[in-house]
Formats: structure tokens, C-alpha cells, sequence
């Protein structure tokens, strides 16, 4: 996708994201660009955090990954890789489809072929309901995105030179509260275990 490789390179390497950057990435309305934004985003934030806690991996290396794939979803790659791979691992199938595509290329015009193509195309995409599934994939992706790298931004805004003593310790626990908070009551209605103190 050469269009979006300008897209992607708008944010500085080796510049931790600030939250009005992650604010714009979550405002762009094509998801397929911001997948790749929010992708990149989600790199530049695990390199800072590496540096800052010792080079370990951490939430925003893996989110990398989890954000690589939901953009295959997003740009419905999967179906077109599942028909593949379900078709390669059947011989008699691949045997019967050779058989048909050579019977076709011999007795029917090359744009015949591409328009059928495009018709069966947009059936299956029809059937399979890729386009929710897609744009499921990318309000996923967006909701994620926009709870969790802002605030990791925050972090590396608030604590641009790592944490390395007991008062830094002090301020991580405060930074940390309100997320916790957040947390807790958002995934069972109860306070979280770190806001009571057990």
C-alpha cells in the first residue's frame, strides 16, 4: 500500500508520541491509514518504554503485533489467505480448480474472466460479511488505541527521564491510581484490587 507510507512516517522515529499526536492518529477517519498509524504509534511507544525501563518488552511491543494483525482483518486480507490455505491442503481441489481455470483461459476472453472475478469477489465478501467484520476490526482497534497509548504518552510526557528513585517510585503509584481505578470499575463494577490495597 504505497499511500500510506507517508502516512506512517508522519510521527518522528525515535520521538515518543505526545497525546495530541495519539489524539489526531484516533481522529483520521480512513481505517486502514490509521491502523497503520496507530501500528506505528504502538512502536514508537514500546522503543520509548524500552529505554526508559531497561530494554525489556512490554504492553506496547505486543500491542504492535496485535495491532499488525487486526489491520490484515481490517484490510480483509484474512478471507483471501484462509481461501488459500484451504484450498493448497486439498489435492483433489487444487486439481479441479487447475483443471477449470485452464478450461476457462482457453474458451473465454481475459476481461470476461476478470469481471466474473469481481462479481464472485464481491459475493463472497457478501456472504462472509467482511465489511463488518472490517469495520468491527477497526472500532476494536481505535478503542484500544485511544484508552490505552494516550495514556501511556501521558506516562512518558510526565516521566521523560525514567523512574530512578523512591520519589520517582512515589509519583508512579500516583500517575498509576486513577488507571487503576478506572480499571477496576470498568471490568466488574467493584474496585480493583489495586485501589482497595489487597
Amino acid at each position: 500500500m504505497t499511500r500510506t507510507g507517508a502516512d506512517v512516517h508522519e510521527l518522528g522515529e525515535g520521538t515518543p508520541p505526545v497525546i495530541g499526536e495519539v489524539e489526531r492518529i484516533a481522529a483520521h477517519t480512513d481505517p486502514v491509514v490509521r491502523n497503520l498509524r496507530i501500528t506505528h504509534c504502538y512502536h514508537l511507544l514500546s522503543q520509548a518504554l524500552a529505554a526508559r525501563t531497561g530494554g525489556a518488552a512490554n504492553w506496547c511491543t505486543f500491542a504492535v503485533w496485535a495491532s499488525k494483525q487486526v489491520g490484515q482483518t481490517i484490510r480483509r486480507e484474512d478471507l483471501a489467505r484462509t481461501v488459500t490455505r484451504l484450498l493448497k491442503s486439498s489435492p483433489e481441489v487444487t486439481a479441479g480448480i487447475g483443471l477449470l481455470v485452464r478450461g476457462l483461459r482457453r474458451g473465454v476472453p481475459r476481461e470476461v474472466l476478470d469481471r466474473a472475478h469481481g462479481v464472485v469477489r464481491e459475493a463472497v465478501v457478501a456472504t462472509a460479511r467482511l465489511d463488518d467484520v472490517s469495520a468491527a476490526a477497526a472500532r476494536g482497534n481505535l478503542k484500544v488505541f485511544e484508552e490505552v497509548a494516550r495514556e501511556f504518552a501521558r506516562f512518558l510526557a510526565e516521566f521523560p527521564g525514567g523512574a530512578a528513585s523512591g520519589a520517582d517510585e512515589r509519583r508512579i503509584r500516583e500517575f498509576c491510581a486513577p488507571v487503576s481505578r478506572r480499571r477496576g470499575s470498568a471490568t466488574s463494577g467493584r474496585p480493583s484490587p489495586a485501589t482497595t490495597g489487597r
